[in-house]
């Protein structure tokens, strides 16, 4: 694991020359990545007409030509785009005079959403490469106030993007096309939305889309410009980092312009209620928006001053009509890095927030955007014969479920969606997940699609008295001669497992370890039923659970169409067959359980999901603030300046505390926090433990709860600071 974490070590620095390399210019790294090929841009109406949106902004509801449109100065809207955005510095979703207004500026693709070509919009599945938007302060007041007339610079004041990692982090956006539980909540057909699970929005939702694979979107504000009027560099070291959330709600309506002119009225719900009581979304796009998409004096063309742009490059705007409306909101508080991840500290975060006038706490970031798309040019267009074409319903009819569907390639153990893919068209894989994903008591893995056995580490063992204990697998495979194995293991060793094939099942205790990627030799055995997984279309599963109760070791079955897709809240054991059993005499025989593995023998393609659940409690966090293990200086990562920091504590008294209560190195909480190597209190050996992990592949810091030091730890006596 540690070399996976020198491949991220690595790819910064990489990121880094890039950025030295291109400046600001992010849409030239789009514009090599022939993959991003799905395109959404704001739309924008220039010209002259009536309809014309130029200088002007839409007012608190985000949305344009309703009653609270505002004028803004000559050249504040030169584009005439439909993407806004506002930071509500009071978050009473009002537009104040003297809150920031932001308009998307209206130049090469820093407008563009990028989809990647192995998005599945007929089974409603979208998932975003990248996106960065560009923004000018609407009323001038920005850096680029100083530059109007200058097209290189004008209007990069500010943008929002999906940092840390440059080209996105996990960007998933899902609407349920064909079944309205598809994905949930009972939302409309053309509904999207993206909720990091764990994150305080998920908390205040009573269900969140929480896919197994663990999405994580991450939102970060930038400072593009320094504005020399005044005495500080807003392109300074703090500019990327003084806010960066994981917060963010994005949600939104991707619908076909033909049911566009055919929506019903209340067919579609506010997504944020940012608009005046009684408004009708549905009736405002069909209304509103889509007869301005047309020419006045000829219906049957395109708007000529509605411009979109249709290379991967983005620079050549065009007018051809659209085949999708998109319209996307997103709503995050803005909490100021009170860590100061930038380097510079807590103070230099804020003063780079304090140039927008955002206070340490209870402000709110807004953005709606109207984009359009049109993708029946995509291939004629871009020349890439090898692409999935967008579909908005499924070419034979049928209705599949492809929540646990993933072609794509995790490039990284620490990247849970940063998706890469050569060359164009390609199958792709996907790597073991190490991290841990600890959602509603379960932990759950997604297991490649090979031969061999992988295992995964669980957070802590369970003892025999947290029984009943279940393994549970959904598998696909499209070879009939295939099998595969399941097994709970004990320090490296089986302790109960389970074979199945389409011959015939088997229920073990004990036996070899896994250093031949497959079990034997078990000390009880009983063999049972053939399994039903194999010859199956890909996409749909069987579903297989491994039970442990202190009598009994159970496989149970459950075919296709008789469980639900990525829900194991509703398991009942009684309504799944069994098809292979055997007695315990004496329970402590499974004690000790430490490790999940899933083994695969055959060819052909196969998916796997595992998950186990265990009793309430078991892998619940305690209590204490939130932290990175040997997170010294606190801005909620684990690099070099931690071991910096440590060493000038102990050598220089600079820190003169440690972060914790106390702020010595006696206390149980620093203790917790610092001691890298494990011998019981914090010295010069914590941090050279700290340097060997990061850049030698040295051991990981024994305090690390996983094998890349990427989960928050709950520390009694320590503030919260890992996101």
């Amino acid at each position: 694991m540690t070399a996976g974490h020198r491949i991220v070590s690595h790819a910064s620095v990489l990121v880094i020359a890039l950025v030295c390399a291109l400046g600001d210019r992010t849409a030239e790294a789009q514009s090599s990545a022939p993959a991003e090929v799905y395109q959404f841009n704001t739309l924008a109406l220039g010209g002259e007409g009536p309809d014309s949106y130029v200088d002007r902004f839409a007012g608190s509801d985000l949305l344009p030509y309703t009653d609270d449109d505002v004028e803004v100065p000559a050249r504040g809207n030169v584009g005439g785009t439909w993407g806004f955005a506002h930071h509500d510095l009071n978050s009473d979703g009002v537009v104040d005079e003297d809150e920031p207004v932001f308009v998307v500026i209206r130049r090469d693709d820093d407008d563009q959403f990028g989809f990647t070509i192995n998005s599945h919009p007929e089974y409603g599945l979208i998932y975003e490469a990248e996106d960065w938007i560009d923004y000018h302060e609407a009323r001038n007041r920005g850096p680029s106030a100083t530059l109007i007339g200058d097209l290189g610079a004008e209007g990069n004041d500010f943008e929002h993007n999906d940092r840390p990692t440059w080209e996105g982090e996990s960007n998933a956006f899902l609407y349920n096309n064909l079944r309205a539980n598809q994905h949930g909540k009972g939302k409309p057909r053309w509904y999207f939305e993206h909720i990091n699970p764990g994150s305080t929005a998920a908390n205040d939702e009573p269900f969140v889309i929480d896919e197994i694979e663990g999405f994580q979107k991450p939102l970060s504000f930038q400072n593009n410009l320094d504005d020399p009027t005044t005495p500080f560099n807003e392109r300074g070291d703090c500019r990327s980092d003084y806010f960066r959330t994981f917060d963010a709600v994005t949600r939104g309506y991707l619908i076909p312009i033909a049911a566009v002119e055919d929506l019903e009225d209340g067919s579609l719900e506010s997504l944020f209620g940012w608009e005046p009581e009684g408004f009708d979304l549905a009736a405002y796009l069909r209304d509103v928006i889509y007869p301005k998409l047309w020419d006045p004096d000829d219906p049957s063309e395109p708007n000529p001053d509605v411009t979109m742009y249709h290379t991967v490059s983005g620079t050549q705007p065009t007018n051809f009509p659209l085949t999708h409306l998109m319209l996307m909101q997103i709503e995050v508080p803005i909490v100021v890095n009170q860590g100061g991840s930038c380097g510079a500290g807590a103070a230099a975060a804020q003063a780079m927030a304090d140039y927008w006038g955002i206070p340490p706490t209870g402000a709110t970031y807004r953005v709606s955007h109207i984009l359009g798309a049109n993708h029946d040019l995509v291939d004629a267009i871009l020349g890439i014969g090898t692409i999935h074409p967008w579909l908005d319903e499924a070419e034979d009819g049928e209705e599949r479920n492809l929540w646990h569907l993933d072609h794509f390639f995790r490039d990284g153990d620490t990247h849970l969606g940063k998706y890469e893919f050569s060359p164009p068209g390609a199958t792709f894989s996907l790597r073991l997940d190490p991290t841990f994903g600890v959602i509603d008591n379960t932990f759950n893995r997604i297991f490649e699609s090979v031969g061999g056995m992988a295992v995964a580490q669980l957070p802590r063992a369970l003892g025999v008295d947290e029984l009943p204990v279940e393994l549970v697998v959904d598998l696909g495979s499209d070879a009939e001669d295939v099998a595969f194995q399941i097994g709970l293991l004990s320090e490296g060793e089986p302790v109960a497992w389970a074979q199945v094939s389409n011959q015939a099942s088997l229920v073990a205790l004990g036996g070899e370890g896994v250093d031949d990627g497959w079990f034997s030799g078990a000390g009880a055995s009983q063999e049972g039923d053939a399994g039903g997984f194999g010859g199956v279309e890909i996409g749909d599963f069987a579903r297989y659970v491994l039970r442990i109760t202190p009598e009994r070791v159970s496989l149970l079955e459950a075919l296709r169409d008789e469980f639900a897709i990525n829900d194991f809240s509703g398991l009942d054991p009684e309504v799944m067959d069994e098809i292979a059993f055997l007695d315990l005499t004496n329970a402590e025989v499974i004690a000790g359980i430490d490790a999940i593995a899933v083994a695969v023998d055959g060819s052909g393609a196969f998916s796997t999901i595992a998950l186990l659940a265990a009793p309430p409690g078991s892998f619940t966090p305690g209590t204490g603030g939130l932290q990175r293990a040997a997170d010294c200086n606190q801005d909620g990562n684990l690099d070099i300046s931690d071991g910096v920091c440590l060493l000038g504590h102990l050598f220089l008294g600079n820190p003169s505390a440690l972060p914790c209560e106390g702020g010595t190195t006696n206390d149980p909480g620093n203790l917790a926090l610092l001691d890298s190597d494990g011998n019981g209190g914090i010295q010069l050996t914590d941090a050279i433990a700290i340097f060997s992990f990061l850049f030698q592949g040295g051991a990981v810091p024994t305090i690390c709860v996983d094998p890349l030091c990427a989960e928050c730890i709950p520390i009694e006596g320590c503030p919260s600071v890992c996101n």
